[in-house]
């Protein structure tokens, strides 16, 4: 009879431990195959990409966290920087100004001895953009003719 009705494995590891014939086949010398090699190395490769990612998503989470928290902070001092502005204009207004000089003994003169004027005009002592330009563009004598006298 042969193996196949024998229901028995017909490789030759199996005939070889049960003593049909045929023995059992060479096998190589290596400790690992280039199958197992690569699929190991794939194995790497993939634990590395998803490692890789895991850290990518713990970094971008834990970036979002300070920026929130940056949101957070600015928001704060953009209130407490309204309320010191706040709290400045009541205490240099005018009104309390007198009243403090009041309270220490102060008196407002009828005749100040300086007189202050200031002037709120912007005062323009450089050349206008279109002046400008032109110099920039090489037009100096069109904007000499207009009154400057080139830079």
């Amino acid at each position: 009879m042969t193996r196949r009705r024998l229901g028995t494995r017909t490789s030759f590891r199996a005939a070889a431990h049960m003593g049909g014939g045929g023995g059992a086949m060479a096998r190589s010398r290596r400790v690992l195959d280039r199958g197992t090699l690569v699929v190991a190395l794939l194995s790497l490769a993939a634990l590395m990409v998803v490692t890789g990612q895991v850290a990518l998503s713990n970094g971008v989470i834990g970036e979002r966290a300070a920026i929130s928290d940056l949101r957070a902070d600015r928001a704060y001092l953009q209130a407490r920087l309204g309320l010191l502005e706040r709290d400045w204009n009541t205490r240099t207004a005018r009104e309390e100004i007198v009243r403090k000089a009041a309270e220490i003994g102060l008196e407002a003169p009828a005749r100040p001895s300086v007189l202050l004027v200031l002037d709120d005009s912007p005062q323009r002592n450089e050349p206008s953009f279109l002046k400008r330009a032109m110099v920039a563009v090489g037009a100096r004598e069109a904007y000499a003719a207009v009154g400057g006298d080139g830079p």
